[in-house]
């Protein structure tokens, strides 16, 4: 019960950007039901299982069971799971942990099989110049082959939902009072989704958090993080890899405990060699 303050929390502040908080309890039915109507405050998904049958599907195996006896989770007990389906945490998770596990259902290796017409757009968007893969499936997507065609779209709509998700974050920076944070998601919205609808609201964002305060007084920090952001999203082969990841080494350095020194950190940790 101690918890369902923060978990109703997570559940209304991620629900939109893909999170779901579901509670499993061996309560029957309308026991729950009884239990809700009196805990208001409870926002997320409650199922009943009285079988026990879900904790027997997450009990933990290196615990030693009594022969004949069912293998015992202690309760309450989270899990974290994946958007296939792995479980990937087994505690409430920090913010951050959500929205990196969130934002990695966009990376390059989540898509699927693409026409080898969009290969040049497949590459762009596993560099991050989503907006130059934006344009080119928008160009494909009424292409006469009908194949292609499905795969642009598709492509195109995953340009379009991961630009949707960096502006719910910005949105959510916003009313958590971090302006530094919602004007580098706008930043990067602006200059790696160039011609999505996001992209185009981003600009118009950063105009009004320019005349923040906390904006204001690390803009040349910004500036810095902007002409590396620039450099990283130019045509393959423009700058090699280790030079865009050492401009924002630079970066973070110049300007520790600033926003841009965060996310000039995040986005040379995404460029290291694997």
């Amino acid at each position: 019960m101690r918890r369902v303050g923060d978990l109703s929390r997570l559940h209304e502040e991620y629900f939109d950007l893909g999170l779901r908080v579901v509670a499993i309890t061996t309560e029957l039915p309308e026991e729950v039901e009884e239990e809700m109507l009196r805990a208001r405050e409870v926002e997320y998904w409650i199922g009943s299982d009285p079988s026990g049958r879900m904790i027997e599907l997450y009990k933990d195996d290196s615990l030693p069971t009594p022969p004949g006896a069912r293998s015992k989770v202690s309760i309450p007990k989270s899990y974290l799971i994946d958007g296939h389906g792995r479980v990937v945490g087994d505690a409430i998770p920090t913010e951050e942990r959500i929205e990196k596990l969130l934002e990695g259902r966009f990376d390059a290796s989540e898509l699927p099989p693409l026409h080898v017409d969009l290969g040049p757009a497949r590459a762009a968007y596993a560099r991050g110049a989503f907006g130059e893969a934006f344009e080119s499936a928008q160009v494909l997507a009424s292409s006469a082959d009908e194949a292609l065609a499905k795969d642009a779209v598709l492509l195109k709509e995953r340009v379009e939902a991961y630009a949707e998700f960096l502006q719910g974050l910005a949105e959510s920076s916003l009313e958590k009072k971090r302006p530094g944070r919602a004007y580098g998601l706008s930043l990067a919205l602006v200059h790696r989704f160039e011609g999505t609808e996001a992209a185009r609201a981003a600009r118009a964002e950063l105009q009004e958090l320019r005349a923040d305060p906390s904006v204001r007084k690390e803009l040349d920090a910004w500036r810095d993080f902007e002409a590396a952001l620039e450099r990283d999203v130019k045509p393959a082969g423009a700058f090699k890899a280790d030079v865009i990841r050492a401009s924002y080494e630079k970066v973070a350095r110049a300007n520790a405990g600033t926003w841009a020194a965060w996310f000039a950190e995040d986005r040379a940790k995404k460029l290291a060699p694997r």
